[in-house]
């Protein structure tokens, strides 16, 4: 959950800090650190998986990047100059989670769509788009186990689900208030007819 929110552009590093300090009081930059930790041992295992020699003594080397290497002409008179910027660039090169973090955090909106802004900047980080990918397809749900087992599903089929939360709150009460008053009035019968007999 907290690489999700880490992933979420208007919250990046700052709900971790947030939270954290609130639940674990004096504790909480170790825990934040342990949380960064995850973040950044995750974009170094996506870089191997998607730029293989990246982490390696070798990758200084022009054969790591051949898209790069290829645009060199035959002849030129910058292909030193290309070779002495891509050679330092490597040598320089923030990780894409740095480069995220370090910019500023979106203001929070209501009508923002996570999914379509990582869909746009995912040319920005391609790495973090691809953690980003596989992160946020997970589903998440903060229903109770005790409520994943109740009634409840069965009052609110795909027709309902359009109801608004107070008219599905008033289906609910009222089901219960009716099914109450059925039992008493069964309990009543029974004690009734057993009193008869």
């Amino acid at each position: 959950m907290a690489i999700a929110a880490i992933l979420d552009p208007r919250f990046k590093m700052k709900l971790i800090e947030y939270y954290f300090s609130l639940i674990y009081k004096e504790n909480a930059p170790s825990e934040i650190e342990k949380v960064f930790d995850l973040a950044v041992n995750l974009v170094k295992e996506y870089e191997l998986k998607h730029r293989p020699g990246l982490w390696s003594s070798e990758s200084s080397s022009s054969t790591d990047f051949p898209s790069q290497s290829c645009n060199f002409r035959v002849g030129d008179p910058l292909t030193s100059y290309d070779q002495f910027v891509m050679d330092s660039t490597i040598n320089n090169e923030q990780s894409d989670l740095d480069l995220y973090l370090g910019e500023k955090v979106l203001p929070r909106t209501q009508d923002f769509d996570i999914l379509s802004w990582w869909k746009t900047n995912g040319n920005k980080y391609p790495i973090l788009h691809q953690i980003a990918r596989d992160i946020l397809a997970i589903l998440v749900s903060t229903v109770a186990l005790e409520s994943s087992f109740s009634t409840g599903g069965r009052i609110i089929s795909p027709h309902r689900s359009r109801l608004h939360l107070s008219t599905v709150e008033a289906l609910m009460c009222s089901r219960d208030w009716l099914w109450g008053q059925m039992r008493d009035l069964n309990s009543t019968r029974v004690e009734d007819s057993s009193l008869d007999g």
